[in-house]
């Protein structure tokens, strides 16, 4: 149990502003609180777990203007012309009700394959098994986030058309946008920082000096052939190619309350 009891002096206690329950900002950090005392200009002590620092709970249920991360992503898999049956994985009930809803297909995940460790790849290869003994065998798998709140259908056909005509070179494929800044790592041991893509050691190049194209992985499309898929147990497969698709996605994924918050706004913009 990991709980913690913080004494909160002046911090940020903001009502629901879309379908959440009540939380509390310190910082640039939310929190979920068990229960908070107080009033205006109030001094309180707010049972927080750890664990929802970062993590939004049933976070593919959190709605964007009333559209639940899931349906969106839903409604972007049946708009596109690409995509023959849909598939939605999880151990939450209403998470699979939701899928129901939107009228995708839902397979019930064990909870072996549902802890906060677990990667997508298992998830993938058991929801293939039970999708094949369903019906007949599965072509291109291909993997949506919800966290990636803004998709589309031409993103998706994009990506599978590449892989489709390029079967024979390419074995995976991914949503990617161009990726032109500096990046560096750190070596907290050493303390010191050196350049990947670029030399640190002299005078700053220019953007555009930059030789190899970089993309950056939006986390929203992969499509992988089924062979390729089992025989690596990566959705990247054995020779993916990042495909730029010019996407809200490549700006922000839903993590935070924040984010959703960032999220609704784009959203009314754009309706």
């Amino acid at each position: 149990d990991r709980r913690l009891q913080i004494g909160l002096k002046n911090a940020d206690l903001i009502q629901p502003k879309l379908d959440y329950i009540q939380y509390v900002r310190i910082g640039e950090e939310f929190f979920l609180p068990d229960s908070v005392h107080g009033g205006a200009g109030w001094s309180a002590t707010a049972g927080l777990d750890a664990e929802f620092q970062v993590k939004l709970p049933k976070k593919n249920l959190r709605k964007i203007n009333n559209e639940s991360l899931l349906s969106r992503t839903i409604k972007a898999a049946k708009a596109a012309k690409r995509i023959d049956h849909i598939y939605v994985s999880s151990d939450n009930q209403e998470i699979l009700h939701e899928a129901i809803k939107f009228e995708a297909n839902t397979i019930e995940r064990t909870k072996e394959l549902s802890l906060d460790a677990t990667s997508t790849e298992p998830v993938i290869l058991d929801a293939l098994n039970k999708i094949e003994e369903r019906s007949k065998k599965v072509t291109l798998i291909i993997i949506l986030q919800c966290t990636s709140a803004f998709t589309t259908p031409n993103e998706i056909d994009n990506v599978i058309s590449f892989l489709e005509k390029n079967k024979t070179k390419h074995d995976a494929a991914f949503a990617a946008s161009l990726f032109h800044g500096f990046i560096w790592k750190y070596d907290i041991n050493k303390k010191i920082a050196n350049g990947i893509n670029h030399s640190s050691s002299k005078a700053r190049e220019r953007r555009q000096v930059i030789k190899e194209k970089q993309y950056l992985e939006l986390g929203s499309v992969y499509a992988v052939k089924r062979e390729s898929f089992i025989s690596s147990q990566s959705r990247f497969g054995f020779n993916p190619k990042p495909i730029p698709v010019d996407s809200i996605n490549s700006y922000l994924e839903i993590d935070t309350f924040k984010d959703l918050e960032i999220a609704s706004s784009i959203s009314l913009d754009h309706s």
